[in-house]
């Protein structure tokens, strides 16, 4: 069950950092900006909602069905909860694969930012990430295609931002220098518009 009102979200909301918050520097959000964003592997949605939540117009895309649906349950949820309503009301969901679904939401043109976060590679570590986590790779799997869906991105978007864990390699091996670097990982920045279609 995906709740957007949730203790740690909410503290993350009001008291994480802002404008400050890695992911919102990294998708360029500053000052009166709010770009226009697709976070295209969705997920449990909350770096989708946390941009929503600074002003952004975020389009959510979750391949995955049974996530798809609890990201739809969660939404229509938040619509019902005063204090993050306006927040859920930037947001629009999709289900769909992103490779397909990129180029249709961005026909009239490019969108300010396609944001990135596949599912993380296996840690080598024997520590156990978050159950929560290990919940979410059991039902959506890998994302084998990452790699080809960073080269759609860069195609239909000003700015691509793909996140990271610490020491994981670049997506589909592009190497860009522009990083903003959390305390758990790393959100790599690419130019867009490269050979749109």
């Amino acid at each position: 069950m995906i709740d957007f009102s949730n203790p740690a979200l909410t503290y993350k909301r009001l008291h994480g950092g802002g404008l400050a918050l890695p992911v919102a520097k990294a998708c360029g959000v500053r000052g009166a900006t709010r770009p226009k964003i697709i976070d295209a592997t969705a997920g449990l949605g909350e770096d989708g909602f946390l941009l929503a939540s600074l002003g952004c117009e975020v389009q959510m895309i979750e391949r995955n069905p049974v996530m798809a649906e609890a990201l739809r349950i969660g939404l229509a949820k938040g619509l019902e909860n005063p204090e993050i309503q306006v927040i859920i009301s930037r947001i629009i969901l999709f289900n769909g694969p992103a490779l397909d679904l990129i180029p249709k939401l961005t026909q009239d043109g490019p969108i300010d930012v396609i944001y990135l976060d596949p599912m993380f590679p296996h840690r080598k570590k024997s520590a156990l990430v978050k159950k929560e986590m290990r919940d979410l790779r059991a039902i959506v799997g890998d994302d084998l295609d990452a790699d080809d869906l960073l080269g759609i991105a860069r195609q239909h978007a000003k700015r691509v931002v793909v996140k990271r864990p610490k020491g994981a390699g670049f997506l589909a091996g592009v190497i860009t220098k522009d990083q903003i670097k959390g305390e758990r990982g790393r959100f790599d920045i690419y130019s867009g518009l490269i050979n749109r279609v």
